[in-house]
């Protein structure tokens, strides 16, 4: 057995096995390879939600030229693309608390990454939740403080509703309904997946028709059917509707969905309805390369999923504080992983190959939190959260009052100050 050391372990392939987690093509044209399914494991701090700021605004699909050419083209450093076009990638990112998102809001993200084009950005929460979700951030003094260049909260009020509230070529940053309750989509697909319910079943109770012995129900099933839109289930439950919901609505158009921290729904503790939603979910990721469907999990490590969602990933990018060896990766020593330095990992194809790879770091990065997140320890005063979403408020419909008294007169031999037009 080869133990290799990080020096010997190939940049090229890593480079190459990283940028087509976010680089794609259409499965309809010929030859085209259509969405990835790709994982992100790492410890805490080690810069997972970065990479995701990266793949999210690089993320593109190839309309002409090859993929592959198109990736080698960026390895090599070619200068002259005109043999290829690219379209930007729809993004849905899931939001979370004390999330990096917020930096990649354009203005913002130009401020920090001027070479890097920023995608437009729409923000959604369920509408039901718009009156209870303050988002903010906190200032050099840790106070709390309006998030810079928020654009205005779009609602919604389903999986379908999203869907077809979705723009082409943009980020879209969906928080997950506080009170979530199984759409009529995943209770039929949960019915079908254990046997509890088919449309020309006859009544349980019934005699069969050639003699007096009822009919009998097959070993394991329930004696009626189970009204699954009752279930209590987690709040990221939503996102096996928006799956199901893409698939349906959107048209096989290129879409990437961003799950940081998808352990909260696919967990490898799941029981009972959620394990029989991620066991239909990972039914349903066989048809999402067809569909042009790349999904990005992050997690902080392989025992915390479940196993059939890793299995399902062609794509892995490992980051310090994860396990080697076993049948999850091809590195074999736990060491290599962990004496990779900040902003170093390594890619992999499933069983056939893995590289080296880096990305950078986004400077003067802004964390997001969100205010009356349900079961949420922390929340603003009311005094702040007042003023926060009033800030909003006069930024969205442009009536920002200007303190005239705080602003430095010409007569004054200071500069004086410079108002912003696009924001008053």
């Amino acid at each position: 057995m080869i133990v290799f050391s990080n020096n010997d372990i190939d940049p090229v392939k890593g480079a190459r096995i990283y940028l087509e987690t976010f680089i794609t093509d259409d499965a309809l044209k010929t030859g085209g390879t259509g969405g990835i399914q790709s994982l992100v494991l790492g410890s805490f701090g080690t810069g997972k939600s970065t990479m995701l700021c990266w793949q999210a605004q690089m993320s593109c699909y190839v309309t002409k030229g090859g993929k592959d050419q198109y990736i080698w083209s960026i390895i090599k450093k070619q200068q002259d693309k005109s043999a290829f076009k690219m379209e930007p990638t729809t993004v849905i990112w899931r939001c979370r608390d004390l999330d990096i998102w917020i930096t990649m809001i354009p203005k913002n993200w130009r401020e920090r990454v001027p070479g890097i084009p920023a995608k437009k950005i729409a923000v959604f929460v369920h509408k039901d939740d718009y009156d209870n979700i303050t988002f903010f951030a906190y200032d050099k003094d840790k106070k709390p403080m309006a998030v810079p260049n928020l654009p205005r909260i779009q609602t919604y009020t389903s999986a379908d509703n999203l869907v077809e509230q979705l723009q082409e070529g943009y980020l879209h940053i969906v928080l997950e309904p506080q009170h979530y309750r199984l759409s009529d989509r995943l209770c039929s697909l949960l019915m079908e997946a254990k046997s509890d319910y088919q449309p020309d079943d006859r009544k349980k109770d019934s005699l069969d028709e050639l003699g007096d012995e009822p009919v009998k129900r097959g070993r394991g099933r329930p004696a009626k059917a189970i009204d699954y839109s009752q279930h209590a289930v987690k709040s990221g439950t939503f996102w096996f509707d928006v799956t199901a919901a893409v698939m349906s609505l959107w048209g096989n158009k290129p879409i990437l969905f961003i799950w940081d921290e998808a352990d909260d729904f696919l967990s490898s503790a799941s029981a009972d309805v959620t394990w029989w939603l991620i066991v239909i979910f990972t039914e349903l990721q066989r048809d999402f390369r067809r569909c042009n469907i790349s999904v990005l999990l992050t997690s902080h490590g392989w025992n915390l999923l479940h196993d059939s969602c890793y299995k399902r990933a062609t794509h892995r990018i490992l980051m310090p504080g994860i396990k080697a060896g076993g049948k999850n990766t091809m590195i074999r020593k736990t060491s290599t992983i962990n004496n990779l330095p900040k902003g170093q990992f390594i890619s992999e194809i499933a069983s056939r190959e893995f590289g080296v790879g880096r990305f950078s770091r986004i400077p003067d990065t802004l964390l997001c939190k969100i205010d009356g997140l349900k079961n949420s320890v922390i929340s603003l005063k009311e005094e702040d959260r007042k003023r926060i979403r009033r800030i909003y408020e006069e930024e969205w419909n442009n009536t920002r009052i200007i303190d005239l008294e705080n602003i430095t007169t010409p007569t004054q031999k200071s500069t004086p100050k410079v108002i912003d037009l696009e924001v008053c």
